[in-house]
Formats: structure tokens, sequence, C-alpha cells
């Protein structure tokens, strides 16, 4: 097993977690989203942030 990165969603949040091998999860990134539904731009910024930290995290294991 190796760790992985899990999006969580909770109403207007959209989250971003690590899951360890032993099955426990740590939030990194929680973004709130807007309340008119257009969620398009902050999709791209949360699917870069998502990007950026599993390079970071391939970096450091």
């Amino acid at each position: 097993m190796r760790i992985k990165m899990k999006s969580q969603r909770s109403g207007n949040n959209i989250g971003l977690a690590i899951v360890y091998p032993n099955g426990a999860t740590e939030t990194v990134v929680i973004a709130k989203m807007p309340p008119d539904n257009d969620w398009r731009a902050n999709v791209e910024f949360y699917d870069d942030l998502k990007k950026i930290y599993a390079k970071r995290l391939s970096k450091i294991l």
C-alpha cells in the first residue's frame, strides 16, 4: 500500500486529504466554493492544487 490523495466535498466546501497506508486520513486543503454554483474556475484551481501537492508529496517520499 502507499499514500493516496482523496477529494472530499461537503456543502460549498471541497477538500483534499491524504490517506495513509494504515487508513488514517488528514485534510490538507479546504476551499470554499461560490454559493452561485459556478464551480468551473474553482475546480480548475483545485485540480491545479491537487497536481502540485501530489508532485510535492512524490518528491518527499
